[in-house]
């Protein structure tokens, strides 16, 4: 509900770290986490505010915070997130890994595979493998 409220203002900019810390104010001090269809719909609203502002170091985050609070997505959820990745991968390799990247940084260098956003990134990778060999 209330990323549906932020997103009706049509802001420019968003506040990454408003909405991570409201999502975490309410996994950790609210009985939020007992509702499991208002968590299905915070999740729905926060995947769907990360598609459309092509944001998804957010989406990697708010994912590793629901799973460590016990809430993990729905199979379809992590799909989509994946997605959102390799959207972000496309326009990573554009502007910033080599050869052709702006800051010709490579892909598997320690500034990139010490972030956060790469870690989680990989759990997530590891989740939708397992997802897509058992629906094979």
């Amino acid at each position: 509900m209330a990323m549906r409220f932020m997103n009706s203002f049509k802001a420019r900019m968003i506040d990454e770290e408003f909405i991570r810390q409201f999502a975490e104010l309410c996994l950790k001090h609210t009985k939020f986490v007992e509702d499991a269809d208002a968590i299905r719909q915070m999740q729905v609203d926060w995947i769907r505010t990360c598609e459309q502002r092509k944001l998804a170091p957010l989406g990697l985050r708010l994912y590793d915070l629901f799973k460590r609070y016990g809430v993990n997505l729905e199979n379809d959820e992590k799909v989509r997130l994946w997605e959102l990745v390799g959207e972000h991968e496309l326009l990573a390799k554009r502007w910033i890994y080599e050869p052709e990247g702006f800051l010709k940084i490579r892909s598997d260098d320690d500034l990139i595979r010490s972030t956060d956003i790469w870690q989680i990134q990989q759990v997530l990778k590891n989740e939708v493998s397992t997802l897509r060999s058992s629906a094979s």
